[in-house]
């Protein structure tokens, strides 16, 4: 018989995250936390209490469960650097969800294939294809257009997307009666999911662990223009 495993659950993809923590009798708490103010950085602390409230103890951590991208830069290098050092601390596994995975099951879905928007900048986007077989979510994603999201719209029964999604794909999925979800995934959920994957044993080496971004983060490549123009000079 399955028991509570402690687990860590963060999903910081989003500017509005959440942690979520469960221990081994499988009580679960969770509380939503802004993502990124570095004026007053709560994340922390609210890990610490969330744990306080249900007797897990950060030598008792078994699982750290994490939304790994595509979002928001400074959430998904945050979620794996607490990740890493969790698992370094405590021995805990690594269980790393695609955040467009964590965003539908989120929403408890009534059907089997969604596309998930993420990342747009200007004509482009990350498109996502999420699909349940046999009571296991997949995700297979790229950089799309709107010419091929309008092409394979068919192929799902509703689309996730945050305000940031071109009003083209509103348009396609009104003339298409294909509904349109805002994205708004929970730790809670994550938990769950990464509670799942922890009994299949799949599970992600620290070493290994890094964000998933759909281009490089534009203070990345500000820093590489910046530093290569450095060197030649």
């Amino acid at each position: 018989m399955q028991t509570g495993i402690p687990t860590i659950a963060l999903e910081l993809s989003q500017r509005v995250g959440s942690v979520a923590v469960s221990n081994e009798s499988g009580a679960m708490v969770s509380k939503k936390i802004d993502v990124g103010r570095k004026e007053n950085d709560d994340l922390m602390p609210t890990i610490a209490k969330l744990c306080n409230e249900i007797s897990v103890t950060p030598k008792s951590i078994k699982l750290v469960a994490l939304s790994i991208g595509p979002g928001g830069f400074t959430g998904l290098r945050t979620s794996v650097a607490i990740a890493k050092m969790i698992a370094l601390a405590s021995g805990a596994k690594i269980v790393a969800v695609e955040s467009a995975i964590t965003a539908v099951f989120s929403s408890a879905p009534k059907h089997d294939a969604y596309f998930v928007l993420s990342g747009v900048k200007q004509e482009s986007f990350w498109l996502s294809k999420v699909i349940r077989c046999e009571n296991r979510w997949t995700c297979a994603s790229g950089l799309s257009s709107s010419a091929e999201f309008q092409k394979r719209l068919s192929e799902v029964d509703g689309v996730y997307g945050d305000s940031f999604a071109p009003s083209i794909i509103l348009k396609f999925c009104k003339e298409n009666t294909t509904p349109f979800y805002s994205i708004a995934p929970k730790a809670s959920s994550l938990l769950a999911l990464g509670t799942h994957y922890y009994y299949a044993g799949s599970f992600t080496d620290p070493a290994d662990l890094v964000p998933m971004y759909p281009r490089e983060p534009e203070a990345i490549r500000l820093w590489k223009k910046k530093h290569g123009s450095d060197k030649t000079t």
